[in-house]
């Protein structure tokens, strides 16, 4: 698989998902129109006077032009397209003017979005008719022969990019797809995400592709070429179907009347735990303090959008990012509506306080409607995150392995960290074959990775955590934890290397800790189809 597109199982259920009919025109209008039609409700009645026109204008003008972000919010309108997700519908932006297709040996490549903004250009294709047998999402032989696959690399081999597409501008310029990671849409392989600024006059482009990704190469056909054309969209016009703000700022039951009176529900924090530890006796464990806030709706055919979004108050600066672990509806009829992430959910592209887009197969029942988060899990980084909140050699150990180290051995270590306040220590390492610590999930077996080393890692008996951490090595980097997801206080955390053991002084430094913080926070609306 490609550098990205990490979750193709997972991508082709989205796409599934959001195969979803594009926004009627009427409906869009009629929708708009209602919402700015509705007259206001007030709570008194008064005789109306000019003079009182003349006040409220002047007192309105005083608060735009005083206030310049509440003029730059009023500019701005919010969409939701299938497919594409949230779509900011800044004045004068340009789209596709229409889906454009090719097709050559029976198989159809259709270019479904194009949105051009100030300072990147975003696109969404797919393509149809590849059969299974040389489609790498699906064929026997992947596994064995990945790169026979357009895209795909050995295990530990890094991405290639022969799966991009390119965009050429009229004067022959061409755009390269943006870095992995740079936007949450681009791990994605036919979703390119393109850091460009396209002049002002450029009305149409050609897209460039080598090679479908994932696609046998050398029998389903390369090197496309499909030019297409821009459209403006006018002033106040949005992309897709009617975002609704709803600005619902709640966290779980635990919470105060005080908050319950300000509409805001805060996490009431208990009694800092005891950890024990051969350094220190006592240790408190930071208490949480985290909100739910669900900021906006969509309608969307036969689906519903809901985006919500995390944060925690005490935010300890070493935190990069809180991710729900379950999130679903209970509608006025008590039925339970899953729903279900629109892209995985990667802790570098969800910060604290950035938004979770959630999708519903079926629309709830008018009414009463709650949104409900169970579990979440907490992502530390203190070298990655910005400012780094440490220097690398500060999670930096080491032990020596001798000259010939087997499989078998095994060395104390008894290292001591503490992440956001959480101690852990890693307690021995042991060296390991991958017949020792194999996978079934790794259908493409070790790859070449047959020698590592298996730490022992122990936290507070009160926290479920997982710990992520990488061997000096550059013939290191295939890693198998157990149990991958923060499940207990103790794991055990494998990484493999080809060719032998790393001999000597080894060093390995510890990249991540996750926490899960198990609880429950709920958001309510008033919900109308």
């Amino acid at each position: 698989m490609t550098e990205l597109n990490p979750f193709p199982e997972f991508e082709k259920k989205i796409v599934e998902v959001l195969r979803t009919p594009a926004p009627n025109p009427d409906f869009v209008a009629r929708t708009r129109a209602d919402l700015l039609g509705r007259p206001a409700r007030p709570k008194f009645r008064l005789g109306w006077r000019p003079v009182w026109g003349l006040v409220l204008l002047l007192l309105v003008l005083l608060l735009i032009f005083s206030q310049p972000r509440l003029v730059e919010a009023m500019r701005r309108l919010f969409g939701y397209l299938p497919g594409v997700g949230l779509v900011e519908s800044d004045a004068e932006m340009r789209v596709l003017a229409q889906p454009v297709s090719q097709t050559r040996d029976g198989i159809t490549l259709t270019i479904e979005h194009v949105l051009v903004y100030d300072e990147r250009v975003e696109v969404v294709y797919h393509v149809d008719g590849i059969d299974s047998a040389d489609d790498g999402y699906e064929a026997d032989d992947y596994a064995s022969n990945p790169t026979a696959f357009c895209g795909g690399v050995n295990v530990g081999e890094l991405g290639n990019h022969e799966g991009d597409p390119l965009l050429q501008l009229p004067d022959g310029t061409l755009l390269e797809r943006a870095p992995a990671g740079t936007y949450e849409q681009n791990v994605f392989a036919m979703k390119p995400v393109y850091d460009a600024v396209v002049p002002e006059d450029v009305m149409e482009m050609a897209f460039r592709l080598q090679c479908i990704p994932m696609a046998r190469k050398g029998t389903i056909p390369g090197n496309w070429e499909i030019p297409f054309q821009l459209t403006r969209l006018p002033e106040g016009e949005i992309v897709g179907y009617p975002v609704i703000d709803v600005g619902a700022t709640q966290a779980n039951a635990a919470q105060t009347d005080d908050e319950m009176a300000d509409g805001i529900q805060e996490e009431t924090p208990e009694e800092p735990a005891a950890v024990s530890g051969p350094e220190t006796d006592r240790a408190a464990l930071p208490a949480a303090h985290i909100a739910l806030h669900l900021e906006k709706t969509a309608k969307a055919g036969d689906t519903a959008v809901f985006y919500i979004s995390m944060d925690a108050q005490n935010a300890d600066p070493a935190l990069l990012s809180i991710i729900p672990n379950q999130v679903y509806l209970i509608d006025s009829q008590g039925q339970r509506i899953q729903l279900i992430p629109s892209g995985p959910w990667q802790p570098h592209a969800h910060q604290p306080g950035s938004l979770f887009e959630l999708i519903a197969r079926t629309q709830p029942a008018d009414g009463p409607l709650s949104l409900i988060v169970e579990d979440v899990t907490l992502h530390y980084m203190p070298l990655y995150v910005d400012p780094p909140q440490a220097a690398p050699e500060d999670y930096t150990f080491s032990f020596d392995a001798g000259e010939a180290p087997q499989a078998g051995q095994s060395w104390p270590l008894e290292v001591q960290f503490s992440i956001g306040g959480y101690p852990f220590r890693i307690a021995s390492v042991r060296a390991v074959r991958w017949e020792d610590v194999a996978e079934p999930s790794y259908i493409v077996g070790s790859q070449g990775y047959e020698y590592g080393y298996q730490f022992a890692i122990e936290g507070d008996p009160q926290v479920k955590m997982s710990l992520s951490l990488d061997l000096a090595s550059e013939a290191c980097g295939l890693w198998v934890v157990s149990p991958a997801l923060p499940q207990g206080s103790s794991l055990r955390y494998t990484e493999l290397c080809r060719e032998a053991f790393p001999a000597g002084e080894v060093h390995a430094t510890v990249r991540e800790l996750s926490v899960l913080v198990e609880d429950t926070w709920q958001a309510s609306l008033d919900w109308q189809n």
